[in-house]
């Protein structure tokens, strides 16, 4: 089944993180989509909001094709926040190395509030929906967790998802491993069989 792999990458990253497993998407048969989020440095919330307003114009433009989000890191957070929303045609979220519950890390960086809102607790975690609807968008989240994350020490491990431990360590070689490319079209695989979130 041919689909949308919107990409969703860490604070101060840009797409580019991804730029190795671009072509194997593309060879797969799946169209691969980047969008102006500039540096991840917004709120989740917004960063939510502006991904919710690119997933309609990509929607209206191609009513039955299917997106997958594709995060890495806090990507990942906002990937969450947009599922909560279950906006139409996506079908879940692939989350590599994410800071499901922050970082204590983060603490280190208290002057840039883009990093200091994912401590354990913080904003940047938060889930102000109803506890049924994070239930729901859980089952439509697969998590690829590193061995050993530098960046988060807490792991990336989310109870009611479908947590994927990857055979390797660190924050940034998890989405640049060709094992984890594996992985990812597995997931996307799996995620398609499913359906749409609603």
């Amino acid at each position: 089944m041919r689909a949308t792999i919107v990409v969703l990458p860490g604070v101060y990253e840009d797409p580019s993180y991804f730029h190795r497993i671009f072509s194997p998407l593309e060879e797969a048969g799946y169209d691969v989509v980047t969008l102006p989020l500039g540096r991840m440095t917004k709120p989740v919330p917004d960063l939510a909001r502006q991904v919710l307003a690119e997933l309609e114009r990509l929607r209206r433009a191609a009513p039955t094709t299917p997106i997958v989000l594709l995060a890495h890191s806090k990507g990942s957070l906002v990937g969450r926040a947009v599922l909560a929303a279950l906006p139409p045609n996506v079908y879940g979220l692939i989350a590599v190395a994410a800071p499901w519950n922050g970082s204590r890390l983060a603490r280190l960086f208290g002057r840039w509030e883009a990093v200091s809102a994912m401590v354990p607790g913080g904003p940047a975690t938060w889930t102000p929906w109803p506890h049924e609807r994070e239930s729901i968008i859980r089952e439509r989240i697969y998590s690829l967790a590193p061995m050993w994350d530098p960046h988060i020490p807490e792991g990336s491990v989310l109870e009611g998802a479908t947590n994927i431990p990857l055979a390797l360590s660190g924050h940034f070689r998890a989405i640049s491993d060709p094992a984890t490319l594996a992985v990812i079209l597995a997931c996307i695989d799996e995620l398609l069989e499913r359906g749409p979130l609603r």
